[in-house]
């Protein structure tokens, strides 16, 4: 049974590290072309979206963080069932906890 489950739940929580690093890219790019006096632009790195991707995946494979990374996967999966598609642009939804 684990050996079913757990290879997907660590592909999920690399996504969810991945989609937090782009999340994050975006919105200093936001901020960027509003105050582009004020601050440099953004810089993509492959690097740390990787590396985000396996702080994703420590999160949801640690037995101590599990419980809580369950809980956003299920307000997650309730905001996508009831098509609340304007929780998907805050922090909230895509931090990893």
């Amino acid at each position: 049974m684990l050996k079913v489950i757990l290879p997907p739940w660590i592909l999920l929580g690399f996504y969810r590290g991945v989609n937090k690093y782009n999340f994050d890219y975006k919105k200093k790019c936001n901020i960027y072309e509003n105050y582009h006096k004020y601050y440099e632009k953004p810089e993509y790195f492959y690097m740390a979206n990787i590396s985000y991707g396996i702080f994703g995946i420590i999160m949801y494979v640690n037995p101590v963080t599990f419980p809580a990374v369950f809980a956003k996967e299920i307000y997650r999966l309730e905001v996508n069932i009831r098509g609340l598609n304007e929780k998907k642009k805050t922090d909230f939804y895509n931090d990893i906890l």
